[in-house]
This record gives C-alpha cells, structure tokens and sequence, in this order.
C-alpha cells in the first residue's frame, strides 16, 4: 500500500498533466487533502469553477487521477 505522500506525489503529477488545458481556458484544479481512507478533496480556481462545462471537466478530472492513482478512494471537487 502507497503512502499518504506517494499517494499525492502521483496525484500531482496527474494534475500537472491535465493543468495546461485548464490554464489555457483560464482555469486550474489544485489539491487539497487526503483523509485516512484515501478519499481526496480537488479545488476547482478560476474559470473552472464557474464554467458551464464544468461536470464534464471535473468526470474528466476524475478520470485521469483514477487512472493515475488506482489506490485512492472517493474523489471529491470543491468549486470554491
């Protein structure tokens, strides 16, 4: 078992690879925490957070960190 810090290690490295289509639209998506059951909290900044696309960017999100990190639990994305 991974690691609360390899966990958010490979959780960074998810996001980095998603952050240039983000920022070219004027948005990101940052970290927030980890919890003992591996469940992580996402925040949605900028233009992300009120974009109308903003369910399809975060199943997208989800997607990628899922793929990335097979041993986190729920994914929670914060808009605010």
């Amino acid at each position: 078992m991974l690691e609360k810090k390899e966990i958010e290690k490979k959780i960074n490295l998810a996001l980095d690879e998603l952050r240039p289509f983000l920022k070219d639209d004027g948005g990101d998506v940052e970290f927030v925490n980890i919890n003992h059951s591996n469940d992580i909290n996402l925040r949605l900044v900028g233009a992300c957070k009120d974009c109308s696309m903003s369910k399809t960017t975060t199943a997208g999100i989800k997607n990628a960190i899922k793929q990335a990190v097979p041993e986190i639990g729920e994914i929670k994305i914060l808009l605010s």
